[in-house]
């Protein structure tokens, strides 16, 4: 839908409902005035969109597709979809080529890789996402994001998809930076190749974090070696005469962009006076990426940490992409209007009312251009009630709203 008739329809409707509580309320619109310009809505593939896609049904999957991309409108005037205009993929390290071998527990999250061992490429792996991507493109997506959680295994220092005490710095051999930048570069050419709009590689993914756990696919990065990986991307991008651009630095929250409590990323990159300065890098998009994670739980730190950040990237003259969000941090405070008793007293309600709360507050306190949910589909398991997904879907034989059994034992089902 046009951004100005969807204005105009939402304004229509809160005239409607003023005029049925109490008198018409006059509400003028000067379009002239542009206070801001939203990119795109997002969700991201990770973790289960590969087995739905390789196991669903045809008609579930179907069903999950329209639900995300549908922009259409049924006879009735209601939405089929919700109409996301950028689709996010996770591209592999190759987890799950390794099996139990990756000491990554769940093996839902374990990944596959196009590049193989051999150095040749496989581009029939990943079916499941791949099915998600064809179908992000026909409803008419035409913005994709190819990000990455770590290098492929056959690159890292320990073999693995996810740090150990032994990585340092990033889990990349110090020689494979520039191999790592080829397989990021040559995966976006054969996707743009293939009709794809590949607007952006996010080669890290939240590199302050240790990720020393086996929850999934991750590895820490320093500045310097985000920087080192950033300069040998571009010559990857700038060599194949892509239009596609970096999006770094994919923060685990706000504060590390303006140094509020860490890293100060944005000085890192963008100022001219640091040593890890990529803003002259022609691959480089204007845009700071960030989660909206660990910055929710009071009122002052919904508006405080997202003002700070907005400053920040104000004076660089960079834009703030938020692209990853969920509801996994303690509850929120009483005082953001959420339940006092936390997540045992909210309900599913609750969960969705406090997701808009954060959207609205993303929108106008960090001035975010685009946002994206985590994750578009998963199931609901140890009293979640759907903080970490939009979809929710189940495995075969659960019929509940949690689900325990596993997605690759046999053909599930979907529930709505």
């Amino acid at each position: 839908m046009n951004k100005s008739k969807c204005i105009i329809a939402a304004v229509v409707a809160l005239i409607a409902n003023a005029g049925q509580a109490q008198n018409a309320t006059k509400i003028t619109l000067n379009q002239g005035v542009k206070y801001q310009t939203i990119d795109n809505w997002a969700a991201s593939d990770c973790w289960t969109a590969e087995w739905v896609g390789r196991y669903f049904s045809q008609s579930n999957k179907e069903k999950v597709a329209k639900w995300l991309f549908s922009t259409r409108m049924d006879a009735n005037g209601n939405p089929t979809g919700i109409g996301l205009s950028s689709w996010r993929v996770n591209l592999g390290a190759g987890s799950a080529a390794q099996g139990d071998d990756s000491a990554i527990e769940d093996e839902t999250r374990r990944v596959d890789c196009f590049l193989q061992a051999d150095g040749t490429y496989d581009w029939s792996r990943c079916p499941g996402q791949q099915y998600f991507m064809k179908a992000a493109k026909d409803y008419g997506v035409n913005d994709f994001v190819l990000f990455s959680n770590s290098a492929p295994v056959h690159y890292t220092k320990n073999g693995i998809a996810h740090c150990d005490k032994t990585t340092g710095s990033a889990n990349l051999k110090d020689d494979c930076y520039d191999d790592f930048a080829e397989f990021l570069a040559t995966t976006a050419k054969h996707f743009t190749d293939e009709g794809y709009n590949i607007t952006h590689i996010s080669p890290v993914n939240e590199p302050s974090w240790d990720w020393q756990d086996n929850s999934q696919e991750g590895s820490h990065w320093t500045n310097a070696t985000i920087a080192k990986l950033a300069r040998e991307l571009n010559t990857s991008i700038t060599s194949r005469n892509l239009n596609t651009k970096m999006l770094i630095p994919e923060a685990v929250a706000y504060t590390t962009l303006s140094g509020l409590f860490s890293e100060n990323q944005l000085n890192a990159f963008w100022s001219q006076s640091s040593s890890n300065y990529l803003g002259d890098l022609p691959s480089l998009a204007p845009i700071v990426a960030a989660h909206s994670y660990w910055t929710f739980g009071t009122n002052y730190e919904l508006e405080h940490a997202r003002t700070t950040a907005c400053d920040a990237a104000a004076k660089y003259g960079v834009k703030i992409y938020q692209t990853e969000w969920s509801l996994l941090d303690n509850a929120p405070s009483k005082n953001t209007g959420f339940p006092e008793g936390g997540y045992d007293a909210a309900t599913r309600t609750d969960i969705a009312l406090f997701m808009a709360k954060v959207i609205q507050c993303d929108m106008i306190y960090a001035n975010a251009a685009s946002w994206s949910y985590w994750t578009a589909m998963d199931r609901e398991q140890w009293g979640q009630k759907d903080r970490f997904h939009l979809i929710r879907i189940n495995a075969n034989g659960d019929t509940g709203y949690e689900s325990y059994g596993s997605l690759a034992a046999m053909v599930p089902y979907m529930t709505t």
